[in-house]
């Protein structure tokens, strides 16, 4: 988080970007009324999650993320015919917020 290669662009994309960032980076010492507060929490969340996709499409990311498919951590699909096959979380769009990760099932598609 705190590689600025990794956040380039992103001031332009977050409200308050700089308060967010120290917020995700636990440094934050501002002083404001609870309103200013949820705002910037608010744009901290937004920051955490852009960075988290640009981590996800990564070499490292996705190995991570095969580890944890390999280990069924985010659960396995329900249906009998899908044999216990792991889930996987899918994002429906690009851009943040339009609706929740869904999580499918790779076999039954």
């Amino acid at each position: 988080m705190t590689d600025r290669f990794n956040l380039t662009g992103l001031n332009t994309e977050v409200q308050y970007y700089q308060y967010a960032l120290e917020l995700v980076t636990d440094v934050f010492d501002l002083n404001c009324d609870d309103d200013m507060r949820e705002q910037i929490e608010k744009s901290a969340r937004h920051l955490y999650g852009l960075v988290h996709a640009r981590y996800i499409v990564t070499t490292r990311g996705l190995s991570k993320m095969l580890e944890k498919y390999k280990k069924a951590e985010l659960g396995k699909w329900p249906r009998v015919m899908c044999e216990q096959q792991p889930l996987l979380p899918m994002g429906q769009h690009d851009s943040p917020n339009p609706s929740a990760v869904k999580l499918c099932g790779a076999k039954c598609e």
